[in-house]
């Protein structure tokens, strides 16, 4: 076939089929370029603003509560988006409240916090900001900065895909002429059409007819290909609208059923926000408080200009307020006390502040306290006055062993029911049974029931050694298995040395077998011995060794304590001493176990001996004779 002549129909036809067809070509190929750059920025955009979004609903309650580990914990949830380098929450003020850095950004500088929703790309990156929202009020404002370095390396490829079809369209075109150029110009203008359509209607439903088989086709296909994903992406962004709103409604829900009551107020005292709790204890609904003051409801509390002096002063001068307890007599009647927190919160404008504030009810526990203080100077007159008749008791106790019995048992009586009383009253408030306590109340409660507990131990061991010195305690004789004996008592050791991290072993002969003797006052000698071994080991194991022949039990317990100097262990056994092993004594006691441990053991026909070595632990040694001799 010879050459077309220039200037001839057929050779304008197929420079109008060239031109057209590369024309067309280029002309789709860069609208596919655009297409794709808009498409993959806009992508970009609204995959970091919903991960945004999704941050700030789940961090509103960490500013809420200015809880800066949940805010990190949110945050850290963008590490699985490899382009997210940096992110942070701001505060109210403007302040970095928590941060999150790739490794590939670790120097990177957090801007000044956006008070609007806006995004900007800069510097080869996406610096997104979204406001975190609390019932419409911005509480603080999430910062995303995303890389487009993965969006530049697939806009080079497609630049480069785009060049290579359009030259191979060019040899295609000059080779076939004007015989392919409707099938050349066709595709490429539908294939136009729909990328015009789609970028000015945001219609991703829109796909490009895919026409017979070719290099055209593949286009359509990788296109629509393309097209879809956006569409995807698209649909999974609504479903993450729909789930944020959800969330919100969540968390409005959540703020309902705290049992505290959240407001906030302007500064006139007019209610702008409200949970539920607060607005049943004005006697009315949420819709019917927001929006109103407290003098408006008909409150006629004598605290309201003082409430309205605190918001005021709270929400133009910025400073925080706090009321330990303060009364407030609800819609019902009755008399209510509070423990209150006032905060400045910044509403939408980012200019006016309100005071938002958290209230407490702490009726039950003012009335624990003040009955647990009845209590207390009840036992502090007790005390006193049963100091006083110990004095006089002493003084007669020389002359006479009958007044010394009748003051022991006057002491065991006036003074362990007061204390049983407490004991028991703290238990009953422990277990919720006169209402629930908080983690607080708890606290200050196992501390007064603690107390008492040691209080009345050390009674027990002052009227032990009492009873012992005066010669007036009594055996008991009985045959019992002295083997579960001992294994009872390591029962009891265990939690002690389990919470201590240590290892409670034991090793009892066959031997071992029945015993004759007061169990109890057996029991309370080893049991004593093990007690001190954990208390005074702090890492390493406590042993209890048991051997026995004919005639006797030789119980051991072995510790890797902090052991005891030479020159110290003639004082163990002293009545009220403590050996001190280091510059201040720091383990509780009273100074009677041993002692008292020491007369038991030799009321029982035995004795009691120790070896030890500082900081390698003691050995306490028990020698009782299996069958007591009663006298």
């Amino acid at each position: 076939m010879s050459a077309p002549r220039v200037g001839s129909i057929r050779a304008r036809l197929m420079l109008i089929g060239m031109a057209t067809s590369l024309g067309s070509l280029l002309l789709a190929a860069a609208a596919f370029v655009l297409v794709d750059r808009y498409r993959d920025r806009r992508g970009l955009v609204e995959d970091v603003s919903t991960m945004a979004r999704l941050v700030a609903d789940r961090s509103t309650a960490a500013l809420a509560f200015d809880d800066p580990a949940l805010a990190a914990e949110n945050l850290s949830a963008l590490r699985i988006k490899p382009a997210v380098t940096a992110a942070c929450i701001y505060a109210a003020d403007g302040s970095v409240f928590a941060e999150y850095r790739s490794p590939r950004a670790p120097g990177y500088r957090f801007p000044a916090a956006e008070r609007e929703p806006t995004y900007r790309f800069e510097a080869g990156h996406l610096a997104l900001f979204e406001p975190i929202l609390l019932d419409g009020t911005r509480i603080g404002t999430v910062h995303v900065r995303a890389s487009l370095r993965e969006l530049a390396v697939l806009r080079r490829e497609y630049l480069l895909s785009a060049a290579a079809i359009v030259a191979f369209a060019s040899l295609l075109a000059f080779a076939l002429s004007t015989r392919l150029q409707h099938l050349v110009s066709g595709p490429l203008a539908r294939l136009t059409q729909t990328a015009q359509r789609i970028a000015t209607q945001k219609d991703y439903s829109v796909r490009a007819p895919e026409d017979g088989e070719g290099e055209l086709a593949s286009l359509a296909r990788t296109f629509n290909e393309m097209v879809a994903v956006v569409e995807a992406e698209s649909a999974a962004s609504a479903r993450a609208q729909a789930a944020l709103r959800a969330s919100e409604a969540r968390l409005r829900q959540i703020v309902d059923l705290v049992p505290h009551m959240i407001f906030v107020k302007d500064r006139e005292g007019r209610f702008l926000l409200a949970n539920r709790t607060i607005a049943e204890a004005h006697g009315t609904t949420v819709a019917g408080l927001v929006g109103r003051t407290q003098s408006e409801l008909g409150l006629n509390e004598g605290s309201l200009a003082r409430w309205r002096e605190e918001d005021r002063s709270v929400a133009e001068n910025g400073v925080s307020c706090f009321v330990p307890e303060e009364p407030f007599r609800d819609a019902s009647g009755a008399l209510r006390f509070l423990q209150t927190t006032k905060v400045p919160l910044l509403l939408e404008d980012g200019v006016t502040r309100a005071a938002l504030a958290v209230a407490i009810d702490v009726t039950e526990r003012k009335k624990a306290d003040d009955e647990l203080r009845r209590y207390h100077d009840h036992l502090e007159d007790l005390v006193k006055e049963r100091t006083a008749e110990l004095a006089v008791a002493k003084e007669r106790a020389e002359e006479s062993d009958r007044l010394k019995s009748a003051f022991l048992a006057t002491m065991s009586h006036e003074l362990r029911t007061p204390l049983n009383s407490i004991i028991g009253f703290s238990g009953v408030l422990l277990q919720g049974l006169a209402g629930p306590l908080n983690e607080e109340q708890q606290k200050q409660m196992g501390m007064v029931c603690r107390s008492a507990e040691h209080l009345l131990a050390l009674i027990n061991d002052v009227l032990d050694i009492s009873k012992i010195e005066s010669g007036q305690l009594t055996l008991a004789t009985e045959t019992f298995d002295l083997g579960a004996s001992l294994a009872n008592l390591l029962r009891s050791a265990a939690p002690l040395a389990a919470k201590k991290g240590l290892s409670l072993e034991h090793e009892l002969s066959p031997q071992v077998g029945e015993m004759t003797s007061d169990r109890r006052r057996v029991e309370q000698v080893v049991l004593n011995l093990l007690s001190n071994a954990v208390k005074f080991t702090d890492r390493g194991s406590v042993r209890l060794v048991c051997d026995a022949d004919d005639e006797r039990a030789t119980i051991r317990v072995v510790d890797t304590g902090i052991g005891i100097r030479a020159e110290d262990l003639d004082k163990l056994f002293r009545p009220f001493r403590q050996v001190d092993s280091g510059t201040s004594r720091h383990y509780e006691g009273t100074g009677l176990g041993l002692s008292i441990s020491r007369k038991l053991a030799e009321l029982l026909g035995g004795s009691i001996a120790v070896t030890s070595e500082p900081g390698h632990g003691s050995t306490f040694t028990v020698v009782l004779p299996l069958k007591r001799n009663p006298s």
